[in-house]
């Protein structure tokens, strides 16, 4: 009897324990790898690997490996509070970044053989920039938890549209769209209301949709559109009221810049050139102060400047160059304030200057840079004394 309750005492003891242990699994405790990791040897990663690392306060840079299967490596790790910049691998897929949920840096792929982004489905933080570059990606979907970046540039990738991304994805700073020839929409910024840095949206060749960026008013860097042969209408601009530097419009298809109704303000150049499809400059009415040149060059069928008439003031050069249907500078508000130099060249219908014969004779003669040539007509200071601004 005594044996047997003694062998019944044992095997309570037996389950008392496993019932501990089981309570009591250690849980995998959060540990830091401190410093960059800028392409270590293969046996350098494997030892990173056995650490079982799940944070790296710093960033991941790799490029050039001839032979780095995958990123296994980085399987445990959950945190990258840097950046993680890969470019020239020879991987197919982002396997091994799997587990991870914030990058406080920036997270940026050049020349990968990547086509997806699936790996990054719980990837929720990321702060800085976005850059893919180079890379044969077709869904952007492995992105979808990303709310929020600093700045995000898509170049040369093969995605069809960006409504993979957040629905509601806010852009702080800037917006880089370049030469993605099978991008056919941009419609998932509606909530980006200013930026802080540049917008530039160039060299996509199927693109043919802006929608959302009805909600965009203040751009405090510059902006520039060109060669998107399938733009041909700018009425998602209609709210933009300020850019803080640079205007450069060129190779757009539309026939007019309807659009810009509300900018009001241009800190730094304004360039519109090389646009063989503008009829009329129109569309520009509501701008008062561009800090910089005005250049309006090589559009060959703008007749008139009709649609500057709002303006008051160029902080540099006024140049009007090789516009070969323009025939009268009509349209430009006569009462403009301030020009600081005028170059008007190569216009060779341009006959009629009268509506910058006010200011001309206001500055007087040599008083400030003043070069017309090359035009059906050149009027120089005399000619405005005279009453000839127009050729008889």
């Amino acid at each position: 009897m005594i044996r047997k309750l003694y062998f019944i005492l044992i095997i309570v003891i037996i389950i008392s324990c496993k019932k501990d242990e089981e309570v009591e699994t250690p849980i995998l405790v959060d540990k830091e790898y401190v410093g960059d990791i800028v392409n270590p040897p293969i046996s350098e990663l494997e030892s990173f690997l056995n650490e079982n690392y799940t944070i790296i306060r710093g960033s991941i840079t790799l490029s050039k490996y001839d032979s780095l299967p995958n990123l296994g490596y980085f399987t445990n790790v959950k945190e990258v509070d840097g950046s993680i910049i890969l470019s020239q691998l020879p991987i197919i897929s982002l396997s091994g970044f799997d587990n991870i949920e914030k990058v406080s840096g920036n997270f940026q792929l050049y020349s990968l053989l990547i086509k997806n982004l699936d790996e990054l489905s719980n990837l929720q933080i990321l702060s800085g920039v976005l850059e893919l570059s180079d890379l044969p990606l077709t869904d952007l979907s492995g992105l979808n938890g990303v709310q929020a970046l600093k700045s995000i540039m898509l170049r040369n990738i093969e995605v069809e549209s960006l409504n993979e991304l957040h629905p509601d994805l806010t852009i702080s700073s800037s917006i880089s769209i370049i030469k993605n020839t099978k991008l056919k929409s941009i419609d998932i910024f509606k909530n980006v209301s200013k930026l802080n840095g540049d917008l530039i949206i160039r060299g996509n060749d199927s693109l043919s949709i802006l929608d959302d960026f009805a909600s965009l008013n203040e751009i405090k860097g510059s902006f520039w559109l060109s060669e998107n042969p399938g733009i041909v209408s700018l009425s998602s601009f209609n709210n933009l009221s300020k850019i803080g530097k640079n205007l450069q419009i060129s190779l757009f298809n539309g026939a007019t810049f309807q659009g810009f109704n509300s900018l009001s303000e241009i800190g730094g150049l304004l360039v519109i050139r090389d646009n063989e499809l503008i009829t009329t400059l129109d569309g520009f009415e509501a701008i008062k102060t561009i800090g910089g040149d005005l250049t309006i060059m090589n559009n060959p069928l703008i007749t008139t400047l009709s649609g500057f008439n709002g303006l008051e003031s160029i902080g540099q050069m006024f140049n009007i160059v090789q516009n070969a249907g323009l025939f009268s500078l009509e349209g430009f508000n006569q009462q403009v304030n301030f020009i600081r130099g005028i170059n008007i060249e190569s216009n060779l219908s341009l006959e009629n200057y009268c509506s910058i014969s006010d200011y001309i004779l206001q500055q007087g003669n040599g008083g400030y840079p003043y070069q017309v040539h090359s035009n059906l007509y050149n009027p120089q200071y005399v000619d405005y004394l005279d009453g000839n601004c127009a050729m008889q």
